[in-house]
């Protein structure tokens, strides 16, 4: 008996490893959040992280493109199932407009329980709020490399 092919050119193995990815950015924004607060309690603390919690967001974003090697090393891996889906009737439009949404819908949640937990733990959300912004320029940036193999 054959299996269906996904819809997607992103197989459940791939949204997990992406959602724990988009997970770990947005918690280690959370984290930092608390070592600031807690930092601001005691000085040696506050002396030996004060690098990172001044530099927080660059910190954040350069951590954050891993997400771009993710979508690439997807989409590479993934230009002989677009030629074959292209064949077979799929349309280019099609198969980016199925990959964005997986990937905007993937975003989505991981953003809503950090932001959700970071709410209820009184955390700053703005590094967070930075980091949805680059992740939704990575996947519109990333579809723009869906092509057909030449």
């Amino acid at each position: 008996m054959s299996h269906p092919a996904p819809k997607s050119l992103m197989r459940l193995p791939n949204f997990i490893e992406l959602a724990c990815l988009y997970s770990g950015c947005f918690f280690l924004a959370g984290y930092l959040v608390y070592l600031e607060q807690r930092s601001a309690e005691s000085y040696v603390l506050m002396r030996f992280l004060k690098f990172i919690l001044v530099n927080q967001t660059p910190f954040l974003l350069s951590l954050s493109t891993i997400a771009v090697i993710f979508h690439y090393r997807l989409l590479v891996n993934s230009k002989t199932e677009i030629h074959c889906r292209l064949l077979v009737g799929d349309t280019l439009l099609r198969i980016r407009t199925k990959y964005a949404v997986r990937c905007l819908l993937t975003l989505a949640v991981c953003f809503a329980l950090a932001i959700l937990v970071q709410l209820a733990m009184g955390f700053n959300t703005v590094n967070s709020l930075h980091l949805l912004a680059t992740f939704t320029a990575y996947i519109l940036a990333s579809i723009l490399l869906i092509k057909v193999k030449t």
